[in-house]
């Protein structure tokens, strides 16, 4: 994975709409320092040259390596999404628009890596069950999971169990009323 795989190069650019198509897996996220793993997926990039601005639309589609939220195991979640950046040329650098990125006249070329990245992420699901990746939860964890600790054969044992505070029964009897 080369940095110059990432860069939006202007003048290569014709007006009006452009596509690009970027591989985001694992070499790339080792570039981003990500600890996720196990990704594959593609960004195209349509890009919209005008005089003013460039209006960069990525779609993602692809899959991650995730794990389940509830019962532990690897499953590949389907990772898609649409995202909208726009860059305006300008002369004046503004940094107070967080959907807008201004770009100076002389500047000719725009690192995609950080923004790629940030779309991935936002597409990988905050909710991580099995389910996204069509299959069901491992068995075991979740019986261990619904399991109370007590088994409805085991024999009662001789503990003392502590009598109920009369206190208390007072309270309830506040509460709910005896009829």
């Amino acid at each position: 994975m080369k940095k110059r795989d990432y860069i939006l190069e202007f003048n290569k650019m014709r007006f009006g709409a452009n596509t690009l198509e970027f591989s985001l897996q694992d070499a790339f996220l080792e570039y981003m320092g990500s600890s996720v793993r196990g990704v594959d997926a593609i960004a195209t990039a349509e890009v919209i040259k005008t005089d003013s601005m460039y209006q960069v639309t990525v779609t993602l589609n692809g899959k991650a390596e995730v794990t389940c939220d509830r019962c532990l195991d690897e499953f590949e979640c389907p990772v898609s999404g649409s995202y909208l950046l726009i860059l305006k040329i300008s002369e004046v650098e503004q940094f107070d628009d967080d959907e807008i990125v201004y770009i100076t006249p002389a500047t000719f070329e725009y690192d995609l890596s950080q923004f790629l990245y940030d779309c991935l992420m936002l597409s990988i699901p905050l909710k991580k069950e099995c389910s996204l990746g069509k299959k069901a939860c491992n068995p075991e964890v979740i019986s261990r999971l619904m399991h109370t600790g007590e088994d409805e054969n085991e024999e009662e044992t001789n503990v003392d169990k502590p009598e109920a505070d009369p206190r208390w029964e007072k309270l309830r009897n506040m509460i709910e009323p005896e009829d």
